[in-house]
């Protein structure tokens, strides 16, 4: 069903993979932040919703920006921007204590949303524009696969991780609800999660370099070779 040489173009791939990372970030870390605001801050769900809908905000505000500029300096250099912005965010959410406050909170969830926003429209757009012509219903769907693979994967790895992190932290105790854990090691675990996910970011960035170098490297070659033939 798939054709396997479409993954020889190392664009393509590694802009998949470093899709697939930053899925994988997005969701888990979304799935554990609502219960580090009510079981940590003591939030409501409907002011720990609100708190967490700054992200999908600045992810609409951001990701159109995005789009107009990969589509004028090149997607491979708005991603890298993105990714950059993300990675501060997420060391910056690594910082959350027991009593930050919601201004502290909030000021630590917009680097991450406006993060996202601008690497997601640039990146589908290298997936797409890396594949051969012939391959884009494929290489849509594999878009497609990625980002739900990865948004599993990141709810499965980062829970399990912290909820490890968290009983490690309170002394090997066994939990059958793990949120009933000492605070203390609540937050500890949700630092020691955010610190994986600052690896993953990290390795995301990299590929995402790699690729904007072999990028402008074909670019030049182009430009060479109809210089030569004028």
């Amino acid at each position: 069903m798939i054709d396997l040489s479409i993954f020889r173009n190392r664009l393509f791939s590694m802009n998949l993979i470093t899709g697939f990372l930053t899925f994988i970030v997005t969701a888990g870390t979304m799935i554990l932040l609502p219960l580090y605001l009510q079981n940590v801050l003591g939030f409501g769900p409907r002011q720990s919703g609100l708190m967490l809908a700054v992200t999908p905000v600045m992810v609409a505000i951001t990701a159109p920006i995005a789009g107009t500029l990969s589509d004028r300096f090149g997607s491979g250099i708005i991603t890298s921007v993105g990714l950059t912005v993300l990675l501060f965010g997420q060391i910056m959410v690594s910082t959350l204590a027991k009593d930050t406050t919601v201004i502290g909170c909030l000021v630590r969830f917009i680097p991450v949303g406006i993060g996202i926003g601008l690497f997601q429209a640039p990146n589908n757009s290298a997936v797409m524009g890396s594949s051969p012509r012939e391959r884009s219903g494929v290489a849509s769907s594999l878009l497609s696969l990625t980002r739900t693979i990865g948004q599993t994967t990141g709810i499965a790895l980062l829970g399990a991780f912290w909820e490890r992190q968290v009983s490690a932290l309170a002394g090997n105790v066994h939990y059958e609800n793990v949120t009933l854990a000492p605070v203390t090691a609540q937050v500890g675990g949700l630092v020691n999660t955010i610190h994986l996910v600052i690896i993953l970011v990290t390795i995301g960035l990299c590929l995402s370099l790699w690729a904007l170098v072999i990028w402008l490297r074909s670019r030049n070659n182009a430009l060479s070779a109809v210089s030569i033939e004028i």
